[in-house]
């Protein structure tokens, strides 16, 4: 009888274990049309033939170097007490080690070079591997946790010792719910490392452990692919799951991961349900244009399967849309023939409000995920956009409203409206400095965010996104907690999240963003040292300044970078200020000199409002600050002041007559009677600061906080000169 591609690389897999004459005596069992055995019996041909090559290359490998391993169970090798050995492949050897980090002991899996592959082109390939494994960072993801020679020469790959099942024993006996579960994780973990530019080629059941609590890892990315840099592509995976055109050579790409997932589904998932065998179909389609166009497509069908919605793959029928509908809300069975026919009405009428729901959620989505934030992001680069931002807010308020009622029963949706709090908060709140005045909306919605987050559970999600997303809107949430005087409230939810932060961190090393928000807390925690003593707070500070450089290591944007690198030198300058620092004038003058480079290289990148205003804030705190110190710095301080003069005329500043503009302007006159002082130039100081009083005045009547503070620093400034004088 005919049998299908997946019942015929499960048949292959059954027979390449064995010796030919096994082979044929199971064949000879098998019920198989002359077209599936005939193709059947060339696969095995091939591998047969693959194989002994491969043996005879082994066995004079052996011949010449001896078949002793490069370690053995029971040695201690550096730092490393070996355990036992994982596995062997052509070129190295994995086995379980323990060591010591910080006190406390953990395993890993070590690999190692054999002893006679150290030549330049073994060892190029092994450095290769070594790359991938370092750029990839993902909960999912067995990680690199470090690399370098053993004692004896060797180099050695640490990774992450997963002590877990192969993919297909772990779901052996799960409902097919819950092997929908594990695969659409491991959908995410791929999609995660296509997002790093790296293709897995040898994706299969035995390259998916899955713990002891139901979390897949994928593991040995020997033969993957890094999409972003020029290299030679090896071998071409295993036959049973690699695409046509990776077993014809062709360049490695995203579209043959999509191709071994669909197999991968389809052998866990069997005969199930029609859905399933649609997406596994589509998934392992032939030609590359017919397959999802990425893994995030098909974890997306694999969601809405879960979800009991339509599948794109399956198609798009209104009979199997209803019959989603029943199954997602089943109803009780009515007996009788007009109770049938009242329920095909209902149906009907049903699945017309299904329609217009799914539209108005569709719609709503995009609203949350485009027009609520991205949309703003591009309005306000233009000058003038006041009136165009105020109108995107109203619309953006009433559209939250909808999907607050549309969430209510849909946990996906409320994931939705939580970011769409966050996002409308941030618009809100980024507006209020452009004379919006909607802080306590925007207050009332980052708590809902938070408070919704905790709800679902977010705090102990493993997945990347929500990961972020969760520790965005609690930095915020919390900044404003302390920002309104809610002072144990922050406490609290900064704790948490360090919590959150920290187990984050160690449990993905290599995320750039886990980092950002750990450099961020250590950020809050420098603040908070301040108060019990400078050095306490200086030694905090230091430390982050010498993590700062792990962010670029680890892939993170360029605005990323250097925005953290501008706040956290800025942060470093204020605590180095003083009379009684002088001896650190020095560090003093670096770290600002950092900050001011690392905010012009923000604003060359996004020459947005928000760094902008960092930009002259460091600027202008640079001429203060070195002026207070007593160092000259005429010609630096010069060109910070003439630069800032640049931006704030620009007819391209957003919004120039916004409040916080005339701050800087201000500002600006302040630094400029800094200056002056630091020539010893005292008319031209009183000259400066008198025009700063003047127009002082006209603004003093909106009630501006900063006007008061500003009063000050200008009288002690000129009483400090005054009694050097």
């Amino acid at each position: 009888m005919p049998i299908s591609a997946i019942e015929e690389a499960e048949l292959f897999e059954r027979l390449v274990e064995l010796e030919d004459t096994e082979r044929f005596a199971v064949l000879a069992t098998i019920d198989l049309d002359p077209q599936s055995r005939a193709s059947l019996q060339q696969l095995l041909e091939m591998e047969r033939g693959a194989a002994e090559e491969f043996e005879q290359s082994v066995d004079s490998a052996m011949r010449l170097w001896g078949q002793s391993g490069v370690l053995e169970a029971g040695i201690q090798v550096g730092r490393f007490e070996v355990i036992r050995e994982l596995g062997r492949g052509g070129m190295g050897e994995v086995w379980l080690v323990e060591f010591g980090e910080e006190g406390v002991s953990r395993r890993g899996a070590l690999k190692v070079l054999r002893q006679h592959l150290i030549a330049p082109a073994q060892v190029a390939l092994w450095d290769r591997e070594r790359r991938l494994a370092a750029r990839l960072s993902h909960p999912f993801i067995a990680g690199l946790i470090e690399s370098g020679t053993l004692d004896n020469g060797m180099p050695f790959l640490l990774m992450e010792y997963v002590d877990g099942k192969r993919l297909d024993d772990a779901v052996e006996g799960m409902n097919l719910r819950g092997k929908i579960e594990v695969m659409r994780k491991v959908c995410n973990a791929v999609a995660a490392a296509h997002r790093q530019m790296v293709v897995h080629r040898d994706l299969k059941p035995s390259n998916i452990l899955i713990t002891s609590d139901g979390f897949p890892k994928l593991v040995d990315f020997g033969i993957g692919h890094a999409l972003d840099v020029t290299q030679t592509h090896l071998g071409a995976g295993t036959r049973a799951y690699s695409s046509p055109e990776q077993m014809a050579g062709e360049e490695p790409s995203m579209a043959m991961d999509v191709f071994s997932l669909g197999r991968i589904l389809e052998r866990i998932v069997g005969e199930g349900a029609e859905d399933l065998n649609s997406i596994g179909k589509k998934a392992s389609a032939m030609a590359s244009a017919d397959r999802y166009g990425t893994v995030g497509e098909m974890e997306a069908d694999l969601q809405r399967w879960l979800e009991k919605r339509p599948v794109r793959a399956h198609g798009d029928g209104l009979g199997y849309r209803l019959q989603c509908l029943v199954k997602r809300q089943p109803w009780a069975t009515i007996g009788g023939a007009v109770a049938v026919g009242l329920t095909l009405v209902a149906l009907v009428v049903a699945w017309k409000q299904y329609e217009r729901a799914q539209k108005r959620a569709d719609d709503l989505r995009t609203l949350a995920g485009v027009a609520i934030f991205d949309l703003d992001q591009e309005v306000r680069k233009l000058p003038g956009s006041m009136t165009a931002r105020r109108m995107l807010l109203e619309t953006a308020t009433k559209y939250l409203a909808d999907l607050e009622a549309a969430a209510k029963a849909d946990r996906g949706l409320q994931t939705e409206l939580a970011d769409a709090y966050q996002k409308t908060s941030s618009l809100m709140f980024t507006a209020t400095a452009q004379s919006l005045n909607r802080e306590p909306e925007a207050f009332a919605l980052i708590e809902k965010a938070y408070r919704l987050r905790e709800a679902l559970g977010q705090f102990e999600s493993l997945d990347p996104k929500v990961r972020k997303a969760y520790s965005d809107t609690a930095r915020v949430y919390s900044d404003k907690l302390r920002t309104s005087r809610r002072i144990e409230e922050s406490d609290a939810v900064t704790a948490k999240l360090e919590r959150h932060t920290e187990n984050w961190l160690r449990q993905e090393p290599r995320s750039w963003e886990a980092l950002e928000h750990f450099l961020y807390i250590e950020n809050g925690r420098t603040r908070r040292l301040r108060l019990k003593g400078l050095d306490l707070a200086i030694a905090n500070q230091r430390k982050v300044l010498a993590r700062l450089p792990e962010l670029k290591q680890l892939g993170a944007p360029e605005r990323n970078y250097w925005r953290n690198a501008a706040e956290q030198y800025r942060l470093m300058g204020g605590l180095l200020t003083g009379d009684s620092l002088a001896k650190l004038a020095p560090e003093l003058l670096d770290s600002m000199t950092q900050g001011v480079r690392a905010a012009e290289e923000l604003y060359r990148i996004e020459p947005s409002v928000l760094s902008t205003r960092l930009l002259l804030t460091l600027y202008l705190e640079y001429v203060v600050q070195t002026v207070d110190m007593g160092m000259v710095m005429y010609g630096e301080n010069e060109r910070v002041i003439r630069r800032s003069e640049e931006i704030l005329e620009s007819p391209q500043l957003p919004d120039r007559d916004a409040a916080f503009w005339e701050q800087n302007r201000l500002e600006l006159l302040k630094a400029k009677g800094w200056a002056a002082i630091g020539r010893k130039d005292y008319a031209a100081m009183e000259r400066w600061f008198g025009e700063c009083r003047t127009r002082l005045e006209k603004v003093e009547s909106q009630k501006q906080w900063w006007v008061g503070l500003l009063r000050a620093h200008l009288a002690m400034k000129e009483a400090d000169v005054k009694g050097r004088n």
